[in-house]
């Protein structure tokens, strides 16, 4: 039995912030092994999160903003 690949619809906003924070100190890490190739592997991982972070904060802005005035 395989398990389905997960997406990032698939976690919620504070599972983000626990892999985004992860993978940065991840790369800290790496970064003080002098490991360039993975140090670089975990920001992209960190980023992608933070990306779909603040894309659901958007989003949700839109939805309490409501339509724009029409003046």
């Amino acid at each position: 039995m395989s398990n389905p690949k997960k997406t990032p619809k698939d976690y919620t906003l504070a599972d983000l912030q626990q892999i985004a924070h992860h993978y940065e100190v991840s790369a800290t890490f790496a970064d003080g092994m002098k490991e360039p190739d993975d140090a670089a592997k975990f920001r992209g991982v960190a980023k992608r999160a933070r990306a779909e972070i603040t894309r659901r904060m958007e989003d949700a802005m839109k939805v309490f903003a409501g339509p724009p005035n029409q003046d």
